[in-house]
């Protein structure tokens, strides 16, 4: 302080506000005459004058980031809040220039809810007009409360302070903000501003200090630097200010003091050191690279329903899809020396930071967990807040350790807790004081957050760890403790989440009895039969943690979330995690599980699915079959321009579909085969006056039947169905609907007409249609869902498309060959029913066996093979005194080559197969030639039970949603995301075509698979139909697509992916759930290498790059290729037929060699076998090591080589022994003596040769060589007569 000051020491806190005031007023009179200083007084300054001076209002200005908070106290309790931008304090403040305007009001205030309404009715008014002051704003507010208050005769609040009085407290305990201190150096006439020295964080240099005079702020200079960056003010170089440490003795308001939770004694709000001193919430600052306290609402009042006029800030709103963890991670106070609790400690961390889940709840913490946990990367870099428990700051005090002290945290990432509370969990007393051997009594911490899904509801969020058994009377410690939380909690908030280790199982009546009247929804009942899978979180016969801290051995579902909720709320994963053991002691090969308790993890959607009466689900007859309905509907049916004809499955129906909706639905289609109905008459309901068109009996049946599958799945909108229909389901087709004359109630088909069908209606159902309208449009196809578990096979007899598109295809031998269709599903068939007789129930107790078709053929494509799996499941329940020497075999070590070898056995002695192989490539399979030249590759999925018995699993043979089958629940998420499956057909096969043309097809050479173009063309199909963009008005519209609006089609494809920024973004279906999966581009990371230069991702779990063999080079050649077609499309669209544009995109030329090897090499590789189908083992284990040698040439070598798409198969006739022979190129830009020269490469194609000699089934007869050839001699050997080709795959 400078030796002006001490007169202001001696003023009184009131006395030195009111020399405040006068001082502002003295200033702003006098500013055309100080200095340059002087003019840095703002509008806002005179905002804040006028309102203290002229309407006697109370204001709080406070930072928020980048902003400056602006509080206005009204009359009557009511606040006037909004943001303002501190860099443009020079413009008057209006409503157009602030942000997050709002009004609110207190407990305190005493105005009715009428007249509160009114208010805000007027306010709305007020601020939708432009460029209203909010001084002005303020002033009309302040009249129309008092004109309403005085009319209702509602006198204010009588403890309300005066201003004075309101002044002098906000001194004794506010910190004075940057802005502030800034301005009264300003205006002072005691501080010299010579004498000021300001501290500020430059973000590269760090702490950096500058003279008063100096300093220049945003607004007044390019360079200038942000308020909120001060650190520090020094006067004399003392310092009189310090940001981080509340530090204030330039305005008299020292350190901030603050009760929390219910400790009585004050602390003060600091981290010293970085060292965690006292129980709160912590942020990690990065500017300052500190955990930092944050200031939250620590009182505890009701929000419920009728309370809702304390809005929760964005900042504290829960995501609908909102990710839960907790897990007691066990502390270190008993069997020490054996549960090596710093490994298990870092395993723990890692599988926190591989999940990243919303909020995390752990329990049994102690400072040495602590500590790690806040120096993790991730929990600094994903914004979480973290709140901390006081007994876990106590446990680092040795004489608290010595009584075993712990607690609980919780995480929230990007969330900011609306407030936090740390209660007591309060037992009997008497028992507490005779049992408790520690001198706290046990805490919960209690989180409150908004929802998002939901306006003004919130969620208070609790973790807490109850008595143990090693407490005495430990279940009515428990039972207490539930009763104390529970009577406290009912009146605070309509929605309730509990969570932690509860310490007691399903065995344990007292509590379980407790619980059960308490109406609390025990989620992983909510998801699990207890008799499939009790849920043992703590599990002594598994967990070699709990085997070392159990003292009675016995298994329990201790952990567990409890919800009580007014909200529908559906659960889209629930799951154990730490069921993986880890080396802990490599010198003694010691595992253990991460914890002696698993965790629980869940997925909850706090938004229930609404179900309305715009969407259904329904069976529409084909087109051709419209006529007689429509002509009767078009007279009699008031809906006839609202729905199709159409004969409803589920009605109502949810509003909107997510991933798993649709995903669920499709996985029960596929148990239902195609069948044909038969509509032979109209009748009526004489109770609602509607005619319908009957089913015949058999046709009822079989819509009935599928009725009651989908009821098992959307229990909750048949119910509803149900009560409009008098619980009964009719399967019918509404024609007419009438209305009953008043007058005529005694004869009620009186005024109705004698309608006739005409001729019987016949029709195939292949599909069901999810339909949905609007309030102003008619239904519309939503999804079309095929049926059954293969795809109608795309051929020209199909009615799905116009002719117009199906003569094209045709002319183009796009479609698969009906004869080669059936010989692959007869051989399907076949092998199913061989598969069958060996793993039936005779030889299999604990197993059970299907056998399932994948790829092209699943999808109703034309491939080269018939891909299949083969899958054995572990059953839940089986008699181990009948366990068979098969089950046995299955369960072992080498289970899957014990199948494959049984497989291959009964294969070869098949009739019609010439040769059965088990191939090592990219993984184990089968390889079987029949006489027909049909191809069927077999792989074996073995599911342990261990996998499935923490996941969702229904009682249909595919639906095992979090451990899909190989290869099939791909096609399937696929089928149930495009909208038009058959249109989706016509697309791919266009696509593929294509791509193998131009030679940018193969994973296995580096470019994009099936799968992977599949997948590109399914988010192009969903776009497309979008009812935004081409919206499927009516089944019209699929069946009559033309080769015009397939043309536009195409063209969008190539446009989508030719502009698609591939370098940082990834392609993926469903893309609103990326935020749990991103990809931060902006970091480099040079750790995390992502597998693919494309990233084009699995829709399932967990989310696999199927691009992943791509290179930078592969991936521009495929860029090039999408730019190449669009832009002959943009060029030709006026002066060609789209036909013969279609045509000539089929037939571009493969660019081999790109013209940027056209000075390069050529690597010839050379495999030759004695067989057709040994050839084809041998290039499988070959392609299986190209990627590693592409990757080699290109990252070790630095060389630029393109990789031909296809083995060139020939045979040589003139070689008995080796008469099969496949060709494969390699071009490098290089010349030949470049490369020759490059001792990396020579040793990069030695290491991939050499891994030829290492194929374990190689015969004598496969044989291999190469040569290195300049791009010249390469082109005049091809210009040479040709050996005989071969079909190639």
């Amino acid at each position: 302080m400078s030796e002006h000051c001490p007169c202001t020491r001696n003023l009184t806190i009131r006395e030195k506000s009111l020399s405040m005031l006068i001082r502002i007023c003295q200033f702003n009179t006098m500013a055309g005459q100080e200095s340059d200083i002087n003019n840095e007084v703002s509008f806002v300054d005179t905002l804040v004058k006028q309102l203290h001076t002229e309407l006697k209002l109370d204001v709080q200005i406070r930072e928020s980031g980048d902003f400056e908070s602006f509080c206005v106290k009204l009359n009557y309790d009511l606040n006037l809040q909004f943001l303002f931008d501190s860099a443009r304090t020079q413009e008057i403040l209006t409503t157009s220039n602030v942000y997050e305007l709002r009004l609110t009001k207190s407990n305190n205030c005493t105005l009715t809810n009428d007249i509160w309404t009114q208010i805000k009715t007027y306010f709305e008014n007020e601020i939708k007009q432009s460029q209203v002051t909010i001084y002005d704003l303020i002033q009309r507010l302040q009249d129309k409360i008092l004109l309403l208050a005085t009319a209702a005769r509602i006198k204010p609040n009588k403890s309300k302070k005066s201003l004075s009085q309101q002044q002098e407290a906000a001194a004794e305990t506010k910190f004075r903000d940057t802005i502030s201190i800034f301005n009264r150096i300003s205006w002072d006439k005691s501080i010299d501003p010579k004498t000021v020295t300001i501290g500020y964080l430059d973000r590269f240099k760090g702490i950096q200090e500058i003279a008063f005079s100096e300093w220049k702020k945003v607004l007044d200079h390019e360079y200038g630097v942000p308020m909120h960056r001060v650190r520090y003010y020094k006067i004399n170089n003392q310092i009189v200010w310090d940001r981080t440490r509340k530090y204030d003795i330039l305005t008299g308001s020292e350190t901030i003091q603050t009760t929390m939770g219910n400790d009585s004694e004050q602390r003060s709000l600091e981290v010293s050191n970085n060292i965690i001193t006292h129980e709160g919430v912590y942020k990690y600052d990065i500017e300052t690279k500190q955990w930092m306290i944050c200031s939250i609402e620590t009182s505890l009042k009701p929000m419920n329903e009728n309370d809702r006029d304390d809005i929760i800030p964005s900042e504290s709103l829960l995501p609908d899809r909102c990710h839960f963890l907790t897990w007691n991670i066990l502390f270190d106070y008993h069997h020490k020396t054996k549960i090596y609790s710093s490994e298990r400690y870092r395993h723990i961390l890692n599988i926190l930071k591989s999940l990243l889940p919303d909020i995390v709840c752990l329990q049994e913490v102690t400072y040495e967990f602590l500590e790690l946990l806040l120096s993790e990367a991730w929990l600094k870099n994903e914004n979480y807040h973290v709140v901390i428990m006081k007994n876990i700051i106590l446990s680092q005090n040795l004489k608290y350790k010595e009584q075993n002290y712990y607690g609980q945290i919780l995480l929230s990432k990007n969330i900011r807790p609306y407030s936090v509370h740390f209660l007591p969990l309060l037992t009997n007393e008497e028992q507490e004081e005779k049992t408790t051997t520690m001198k706290t009594t046990k805490e919960i911490i209690l989180a409150r957050f908004g929802l998002k899904s939901s306006t003004n509801n919130i969620i208070d969020i609790i973790n807490l760890h109850l008595h143990s058994n090693r407490s005495k009377n430990a279940d009515n410690k428990r039972c207490n403790s539930l009763k104390h939380l529970i009577s406290n909690m009912q009146n605070l908030s309509d929605n309730l989440l509990l969570m932690g280790d509860f310490n007691f199982g399903d065995n344990d009546m007292k509590e379980q009895d407790f619980l059960h009247n308490q109406m609390f929804n025990d989620l992983w009942k909510d998801v699990y039969d207890l008799e499939e899978n009790p849920g043992y979180t703590f599990d002594p016969s598994h967990n070699l943690c709990a085997k070392i801290t159990s003292d009675t051995m016995i298994n329990r579902r201790v952990d567990r979330y409890l919800l009580q909720s007014k909200l529908n709320y559906d659960i889209e994963h629930l799951n154990m995690i730490g069921l993986e053991t880890y080396i802990v002691n490599s010198q003694d090969d010691i595992s253990l599980n991460p914890s002696d308790h698993y965790g629980l993890q869940c997925v909850l959607h706090l938004k229930g699915r609404k179900i309305t009466p715009k969407s259904s689900i329904v069976i529409i007859p084909p087109y051709h079959t419209w006529s007689q309905i429509q002509s009767i509907r078009e007279v009699y049916d008031p809906s006839y321009t609202r729905w199709p004809p159409h004969i409803n499955l589920i009605y109502p129906f949810y509003e909107e579909y997510d991933e798993r909706l649709l995903f669920e639905l499709r996985l029960l289609l596929t148990k239902q085969e195609p069948f044909e109905i038969d509509l032979n008459e109209i009748d009526d309901f004489k109770e609602n006056n509607i005619a319908y068109i009957k089913l015949t009996d058999e046709s009822k049946k079989l819509v009935q039947n599928m009725y009651e599958q989908l009821k098992q799945l959307y229990p909750q909108c048949c119910k509803k169905m149900n009560k409009q229909n008098n619980g009964k389901y009719t399967p019918h087709m509404t024609v007419a609907q009438f209305k009953q004359n008043n007058t005529q109630t005694n004869n009620k088909k009186m005024d109705k007409p004698v309608l006739v069908l005409n001729d019987p209606i016949h029709f195939l159902v292949n599909s069901i249609y999810v339909i949905r309208r609007t309030d102003d449009t008619p239904f519309h196809i939503e999804y079309q869902m095929p049926l059954g578990s293969v795809l109608e096979r795309l051929n020209y007899s199909q009615l799905n498309c116009d002719i117009s598109l199906r003569d094209f295809f045709n002319s183009e031998n796009l479609y698969e060959n009906e004869i080669s269709y059936n010989m692959k599903l007869e051989k399907f068939q076949h092998l199913n029913d061989c598969f069958k007789q060996i793993f039936s129930n005779m030889t299999l107790e604990r197993y059970t066996s299907d056998y399932y078709t994948y790829g092209s053929f699943r999808l109703g494509l034309n491939g080269a093979d018939l891909d299949t799996v083969f899958v054995l499941r572990e059953c839940d329940f089986y008699d181990r005194t009948k366990e068979t020497d098969f089950d046995r075999m299955i369960a072992s070590d080498e289970s899957k080559l014990n199948i494959l070898n049984i497989l291959e056995q009964q294969i070869q002695i098949m009739n019609d197969v010439i040769e059965c192989r088990h191939i090592q490539a990219l993984y184990s399979l089968i390889a079987v030639l029949f006489k027909d030249n049909t191809r069927v590759e077999i792989f074996v999925d073995i599911k342990e039970k261990l996998m499935l018995n923490n996941q969702l699993v229904k009682n249909n043979g595919l639906m095992y949603f979090e451990d899909p089958v190989h290869g099939v629940h791909d096609a399937e998420q696929l089928l149930s995301y495009i909208r038009c499956p058959y249109i989706f057909q016509y697309l791919l096969t266009f696509i593929r075509q294509w791509s193998q043309s131009v030679g940018l097809y193969g994973h296995v050479y580096g470019y994009l698979s099936g799968y992977s173009y599949a997948v590109l063309t399914a988010i192009v199909c969903h776009e497309y139909f979008d009812e935004n963009y081409h919206c499927i008005q009516s089944l019209s519209d699929l069946e009559n697509f033309t080769l015009d609006q397939f043309f536009d089609l195409v063209r969008y494809f190539f446009d989508y992916y030719s502009k698609f920024n591939w370098s940082h973004e990834s392609v993926r279906i469903y893309p609103k759930r990326k935020a749990y999966y991103h990809r931060d581009t902006t970091v480099n990371n040079n750790d995390v290498k992502f597998k693919g230069a494309m990233r084009i991702l699995h829709p399932l779990p967990p989310f696999m790059n199927t691009a992943r063999g791509t290179t930078k080079i592969t991936r521009d050649l495929i860029v090039e290729g999408f730019k190449n077609v669009s832009n002959y499309m943009e060029k030709n669209v006026s002066n060609e037929s789209n036909m013969s544009i279609l045509k000539n995109i089929l037939h571009m030329k493969k660019q081999f060699p790109h013209t940027k090897c056209s000075d390069g090499s050529i690597l010839q590789l050379k495999l030759t076998a004695c067989s057709s189908l040994e050839l084809g083992e041998w290039i499988g284990w070959v392609k299986s090591r190209l990627t590693r040698f592409i990757n080699d040439c290109i990252d070790e070598c630095h060389l630029y080589v393109q990789t031909e798409n296809e083995f060139n198969l020939s045979k040589n006739e003139s070689d008995v022994d080796a008469s099969f022979v496949a060709t494969y190129l390699f071009a490098f830009a290089e010349t030949c003596e470049n490369i020759s020269q490059n001792r990396v490469f020579s040793h990069c194609l030695n290491n991939f040769l050499d891994q030829f000699k290492l194929y374990p089934s190689r015969t004598s007869t496969m044989k291999s060589s190469h040569k290195l050839i300049s791009l010249h001699e390469w082109k005049m050997e091809n210009e040479q007569p040709k050996s005989q080709r071969i079909r190639t795959k």
